[in-house]
């Protein structure tokens, strides 16, 4: 027999027919691709509050939609729809609305001032806690280690039977034979916890992408250091990283050549007075020159020839700025 975890999702709204569009219920996360890979919520969250912007984005959307206590549900849905049209993922607009459209359409009536508060207060602590747990599972914090053990204790202290439903299904896999485990979620605040459990469960590191600084979760190597999101030019940080890093090979490469060069001509003439601090100052300037070049701020071209002549030999040269133009 098969034992397959086949869905974790957020359930909708019980005996409702409540829908958001497209006759679809709300909440229902279904992509297991996605959503099965531990990690996923908490790097959704945690990124969002990593970036103003889409914060502020949120914010302003959440303003523009909820204005009137008559139509409430029209409204609700409306600022879902737009959340989804620029959030990262569906799941986050889901979980941001999820808590105030299941209490409205069973029956517990507040006025729009108060939802949209409401609102922003649970999507800024959703986050605050989702960012908690990707430093600690990136171990980027001091002591991660024992705060993992730590929240572990907060996780059991926090799991309630009506946050989390779980049910095992017969006849879920490809041939008919086998198990699935089902997850229904019903909460937002749960989803997170449930995601920290299943993540410390594997013993899965939480990463941050050396170049567009976002959390994911590796899903190839765990010494991964960039992510797969696309940042500029329809390219991956991976495959942008993996460009500098053929690019500053190259450029590293030049660098050291052109030092052993002019390390061998001050090895030569020595005789020059102060030849030691001239070249020290000549050194001093091709760093700079090389950590220019490596930031994309000039050419590798332009570095050689910025550092490889021999005028910071000559009296007068000793100028760390630019030894080279004197």
């Amino acid at each position: 027999m098969i034992l397959e975890k086949i869905f974790v999702g957020i359930s909708p709204a019980y005996n409702s027919d409540f829908t958001l569009f497209d006759g679809k219920k709300p909440f229902a996360i279904n992509d297991k691709s996605d959503v099965l890979n531990e990690g996923y919520i908490i790097v959704l969250f945690a990124n969002v509050f990593n970036d103003t912007l889409i914060q502020e984005k949120i914010k302003q959307t959440i303003d523009k939609n909820l204005k009137s206590n008559e139509n409430i549900e029209e409204q609700l849905k409306s600022c879902y729809s737009d959340l989804c049209s620029f959030v990262e993922d569906d799941i986050i607009a889901s979980m941001i609305m999820m808590n105030n459209i299941n209490e409205y359409i069973t029956g517990r009536k507040k006025k729009i001032s108060t939802i949209k508060k409401e609102i922003l207060s649970q999507f800024k602590h959703l986050c605050f806690t989702a960012d908690a747990f990707a430093q600690v599972l990136s171990n980027t914090i001091e002591g991660a280690d024992i705060k993992k053990w730590a929240l572990v204790d907060g996780l059991c202290m926090f799991s309630k039977e009506s946050d989390i439903s779980y049910q095992v299904v017969p006849g879920f896999t490809a041939d008919g034979n086998g198990f699935a485990e089902i997850y229904i979620i019903n909460n937002a605040q749960a989803a997170i916890y449930f995601d920290a459990v299943q993540t410390m469960k594997k013993g899965i590191q939480i990463k941050r992408c050396q170049n567009c600084n976002k959390y994911f979760v590796p899903l190839v190597r765990s010494d991964e250091i960039y992510c797969d999101n696309i940042f500029e030019n329809g390219k991956t940080c991976k495959q942008l990283g993996y460009e500098n890093k053929v690019k500053n090979d190259e450029v590293l490469s030049q660098y050291r050549k052109i030092y052993k060069t002019q390390n061998a001509r001050k090895q030569r003439n020595s005789h020059i007075p102060q030849i030691a601090e001239r070249f020290k100052a000549w050194a001093d300037f091709a760093k700079k020159q090389l950590e220019s070049c490596q930031k994309g701020e000039q050419s590798l071209s332009d570095m050689i020839a910025a550092i490889s002549g021999d005028s910071w030999m000559k009296e007068g040269a000793i100028n760390a700025n630019n030894p080279e133009t004197r």
